[in-house]
């Protein structure tokens, strides 16, 4: 998952709050993988991510956590049916929490390490190019379509100040 270049030069970032930030996901990374407990595992993974995502796009609801992991993934071409299982590992994830039913197995604890390794990698990708951690919503947000017509819009809000503020 991690190569040693690429943390010495997430390291030697300039953005000091988010290279930060990323050291905190990592110890929790850390701390989930050598859990021996699977279902202990899972739930590590699971609030890891879940706390990413959240420090991005602030409090959601889970249908809306669920979406941005999905697009995460699809952002680097998972394929659906892994991106599909991540509604099907909530319901496993709040049985557990919620019920105490523990049907976790290791394909469902492994797709939650997958999806926990991809927001990482996503964070590190683009610590270089964002200011603060509100600022990766934006790249969530717009990624995965067409934006074309936003910038459009945008220039045209741009346009529009320019002229006002004369």
């Amino acid at each position: 998952f991690l190569k040693y270049e690429f943390y010495e030069y997430l390291i030697k970032s300039e953005n000091k709050k988010i290279v930060n930030t990323i050291k905190e996901y990592l110890i929790l990374y850390y701390l989930a993988g050598n859990t021996k407990e699977l279902d202990i595992s899972f739930i590590k993974f699971w609030t890891l991510s879940e706390k990413i995502i959240k420090d991005i796009g602030g409090d959601m609801t889970d249908g809306k956590l669920v979406k941005y992991m999905q697009k995460i993934l699809k952002y680097y071409g998972y394929p659906n049916y892994i991106q599909n299982s991540i509604s099907h590992i909530k319901n496993k994830r709040n049985k557990l929490v919620h019920e105490n039913i523990n049907n976790i197995d290791q394909i469902d604890r492994n797709i939650i390490k997958l999806v926990a390794d991809t927001i990482i990698w996503f964070i590190m990708e683009y610590n270089e190019i964002v200011k603060n951690m509100s600022e990766y919503k934006i790249i969530l947000d717009y990624f995965n379509q067409d934006n074309k017509r936003t910038i459009e819009l945008l220039n045209k809000i741009e346009e529009l100040k320019s002229q006002n503020n004369k």
